[in-house]
């Protein structure tokens, strides 16, 4: 029996990342499958790269629990959320997810990827920001 990959490359997620913040910014007026089929024309050179399924997975997860998602951050967020930008909300709805809803990664491999996502993505020192936040909604699932 051969065992399942639970490690995803990070080009997924950055690609899950970009098409999170395109579907932020343009208010949800589309579906997040909208979204997808978009992306997939003009980033056709790199899916080659990418886990479409689980990519999938993210945005579908993403858009079925958006409300659900977007209570937990402001729960956790300490200043007002209109200081925090459209790619780290986009990090934090991935993470969130992969934490609370899909459940399959180990917490280290989250926070990790989250952080490298918002270095290469976010606004300067944003990842600590997103390491906190990831960091609290583990301690508090852990208790």
């Amino acid at each position: 029996m051969q065992k399942k990959n639970i490690y995803i490359n990070i080009k997924t997620r950055e690609l899950a990342l970009q098409i999170i913040y395109s579907w932020k910014i343009f208010k949800n007026n589309k579906n997040i499958k909208y979204k997808i089929k978009e992306f997939k024309i003009i980033k056709k050179n790199i899916l080659n790269n990418i886990d479409i399924i689980y990519l999938l997975k993210i945005l579908i997860g993403i858009e079925k629990n958006y409300k659900y998602i977007n209570l937990i951050i402001k729960k956790y967020i300490y200043n007002s959320t209109k200081y925090i930008g459209n790619i780290e909300y986009s990090i934090l709805y991935i993470s969130i997810y992969e934490i609370k809803i899909n459940k399959i990664l180990p917490y280290k491999i989250i926070i990790n990827e989250s952080i490298l996502l918002a270095k290469k993505f976010g606004a300067y020192n944003s990842y600590k920001l997103i390491n906190k936040i990831l960091d609290n909604i583990i301690k508090k699932i852990k208790k």
